[in-house]
């Protein structure tokens, strides 16, 4: 009777580490998904301040998918920040230059190239990038407001009203903003 328990118990045990193997070995994708090790040589070239090296290795190895895209958006506004404007600004052009890149990335990849050439002070493309956001529902409060300050950086006072009426009528707390600028 032991015997047959053991040879049960044992038949069990089998079953399920066959199971467990094939699970992993067709079923369970995320365990298989290594890092590219293209990455880790572009945080190398990060780390010791070679930056054009890792914009050109990241540009050539972006994939579109959730998080590729975003570390390499995030990687942007990291050279914005830290001043490096022109490397942002070609990251970005790259990632808008992918043949497969879905609306929503296309979209948020180019306010990042309008803020880039905001802070560069490239105030003419700056303001032709949000020009075409403005259109685009979700992002045509902030597109307006960044118009606003463009316009009032370059002393266009006209433009800078007729964005702040814009505004005025898609966000009503932007009208206390209406008199001050009205007063100048």
């Amino acid at each position: 009777m032991l015997s047959d328990s053991i040879f049960y118990l044992s038949s069990i045990f089998l079953m399920f580490a066959l199971l467990g193997y094939f699970f992993l070995k067709y079923f369970d994708h995320e365990s298989n998904k290594k890092i590219n090790p293209d990455y880790l040589t572009g945080l190398k070239y990060l780390l010791n301040d070679e930056s054009d090296k890792a914009i050109d290795l990241f540009s050539n190895i972006i994939e579109i998918d959730d998080e590729t895209i975003q570390t390499h958006l995030a990687l942007g506004v990291l050279f914005r920040r830290q001043g490096k404007f022109d490397k942002a600004i070609r990251l970005h052009e790259n990632i808008l230059n992918k043949p497969d890149l879905n609306e929503e990335y296309y979209y948020q990849t180019l306010h990042e190239l309008g803020e880039n050439y905001f802070s560069a002070g490239i105030y003419d493309k700056a303001e032709s990038v949000f020009k075409k956001l403005k259109t685009i529902d979700g992002q045509k409060v902030s597109c307006l407001e960044k118009l606003i300050t463009i316009y009032e950086s370059m002393s266009q006072w006209e433009n800078a009203l007729e964005s702040l009426e814009e505004l005025s009528t898609i966000d009503p707390r932007s009208e206390e903003h209406t008199s001050e600028l009205q007063s100048q």
